[in-house]
């Protein structure tokens, strides 16, 4: 999984790799059957800041507009515009809704695709390998869903070597079912947290250097931060306040480290959590749940977490908001401000 931040040492100078040295420090003694040392929030976050450092270094922009005598070129290049959308993660990618299942056309991969398919002038060919259930040790591994090559990982790899040059956007979301197991019954376990996070430390740099290498250089690959549903524990009581300020702790370190992962694989970060308000404690009135912060007005809007069901997963509107981060991102291109 350091495969990611090896390509970046060979192509920069060897001071501006940071995180593959902090990899290598916490590495050091692992042998094939050692997990590797815990990873607390606060560990995880200045692992964060080390991937961030990486990425300044490096200092690629992806999509960004030409200007002047490129006009010509884009004219030419538009010809060949690439037509293809490959969508992969959890079932937040698979548009999950309980009582309905996943519906992988639909979902705020399905806005996207509408979106591309208007932005491009041209049908857009959408696949979606995304898995209801994956986690960051799944996708690599298997175990979830079934695919010809075995893993969600290696059947993203073969279609992006078989279809190079063809694939306009790749969007990834994953994470949270390493994590989301630990915000049970009103609490977070902060052991279980410890070890959610240190999969995703080990994980994800390989998932997004794996993810850029098949794609090659020039595919714009977003990844989507996540919403933090167990803000709705805020309306249960004082011990559920407690509860929502912890698991915000937790969500911000979690956006921290995907922003800057992504950012060191040169892809780029939609900010989902942003897109749902989740740093905005402003009290508000609300008619149904009286006077709550508004991070959590918008959790019980926008995902089923204030209903009966009580499920972590997006509704019309809340999909419809991921998918206006993942265009945001696209629209925008990747830049120094970004993760």
């Amino acid at each position: 999984d350091l495969r990611a931040i090896d390509d970046i040492c060979a192509r920069y100078s060897a001071r501006r790799c940071q995180l593959r040295a902090q990899l290598r420090q916490d590495r050091g003694a692992r042998t094939s059957n050692d997990e590797g040392p815990p990873v607390t929030i606060s560990r995880f976050r200045s692992l964060a800041s080390a991937a961030a450092a990486v990425a300044l270094a490096v200092g690629v922009t992806v999509g960004a507009g030409g200007t002047g005598g490129q006009d010509a070129a884009q004219a030419t290049a538009a010809a060949t515009t690439p037509t293809r959308y490959l969508a992969l993660g959890d079932s937040l990618a698979a548009g999950y809704q309980p009582g309905r299942g996943d519906a992988k056309t639909g979902g705020y991969v399905g806005s996207v695709d509408r979106y591309l398919t208007w932005k491009l002038g041209r049908n857009v060919a959408t696949t979606n390998l995304a898995c209801s259930g994956e986690s960051s040790t799944t996708m690599l591994l298997a175990g979830k869903c079934s695919y010809r090559e075995g893993s969600q990982m290696r059947a993203a790899e073969a279609f992006l070597r078989q279809h190079r040059g063809e694939v306009a956007l790749v969007t990834l979301t994953l994470g949270a079912n390493d994590i989301q197991r630990c915000a049970r019954g009103g609490a977070i376990d902060l052991p279980c947290l410890t070890d959610g996070a240190g999969k995703l430390f080990r994980n994800l740099p390989e998932i997004y250097g794996r993810l850029r290498a098949a794609a090659g250089p020039d595919t714009r690959i977003i990844i989507t931060d996540y919403y933090n549903p167990f803000l709705a524990s805020w309306l249960s009581g004082q011990s559920g306040k407690d509860a929502a300020k912890q698991s915000a702790l937790a969500n911000v370190a979690l956006k921290e480290y995907i922003g800057a992962t992504a950012r060191a694989a040169n892809a780029q970060r939609a900010r989902v959590a942003d897109a749902l308000r989740d740093d905005d404690t402003t009290l508000v009135s609300d008619p149904t749940y009286g006077e709550v912060p508004r991070n959590v007005q918008m959790i019980c809007t926008n995902t089923w977490m204030c209903t009966d069901t009580k499920d972590i997963h997006a509704n019309d509107k809340g999909y419809r908001l991921m998918a206006n981060a993942v265009i945001a991102q696209w629209r925008t291109g990747l830049t120094t401000t970004n993760p």
